[in-house]
């Protein structure tokens, strides 16, 4: 079976039916995402419920950090004390930051799992040969850096893959056959995105949004083939 890729935002305001949603899919999502929403209303203490609940999950904390160098390279430093097993910066932070930002990866990972995701253009962003210019320069710019985890829709990733094949590639956007794009604009299908190359996939409202997501989770993983997040 493959490498079970999911990574799930949970983009919810009910605690208890955040919790309730972590129980009930731990065995089938790989990391847990959690964005400002959720963690300016729980705090820090909350990537270690979400451990304790899933001890065989990663935690996905997704601030995309955008700031000087220093301010920059101490909330990484912040969300790895945390409890954070991946943390993004946006790649438009330039390459002095992205540098010193691989070398505190480096250092990080010496003491656990640790990943740096550098966002590029965001998939709200329309298609354009603009967006793919500037998604291609930015990734060019991570590569130089020593970093090698990137944030890009599933529309850049054929092109990535081809240049860059130890890139690990994160692509939102993902929908379910019959799916709204709802407000991303660069959207595929979960299986499309694995075939162009996506290392990872992050799903929300396609999940979330469903009556039974736990039943359209266990659909998808079996029709990809996935492992369980235990195995």
């Amino acid at each position: 079976m493959k490498q079970n890729p999911l990574m799930l935002a949970l983009d919810l305001d009910d605690r208890n039916k955040i919790l309730d949603l972590i129980h009930e899919t731990k065995d089938y999502i790989w990391t847990y995402k959690v964005g400002p929403r959720l963690f300016l209303k729980e705090g820090p203490s909350f990537i270690k419920k979400i451990k304790k609940l899933a001890p065989f999950c990663k935690v996905f904390l997704d601030f995309k950090f955008y700031d000087i160098p220093s301010s920059t390279l101490s909330a990484v430093q912040s969300a790895f004390e945390i409890g954070a097993d991946f943390v993004t910066v946006h790649a438009k932070v330039g390459p002095r930051s992205l540098k010193e930002l691989y070398q505190l990866e480096k250092s990080l990972k010496k003491i656990k799992f640790f990943k740096i995701l550098c966002v590029s253009v965001l998939s709200s962003v329309e298609m354009s040969d603009k967006t793919q210019k500037e998604v291609l320069i930015l990734a060019d710019q991570v590569y130089q850096s020593g970093l090698r985890a990137l944030v890009c829709s599933p529309f850049e990733v054929k092109t990535l893959r081809e240049k860059y094949s130890d890139l690990f590639l994160v692509t939102p956007g993902i929908r379910l056959d019959g799916d709204f794009q709802f407000d991303q604009k660069r959207t595929m299908t979960a299986r499309d995105a694995l075939q162009a190359g996506s290392s990872a996939l992050v799903l929300g409202r396609s999940i979330l949004n469903k009556k039974d997501p736990l039943k359209v989770l266990k659909s998808l993983v079996m029709s990809l083939g996935l492992a369980y997040a235990s195995s």
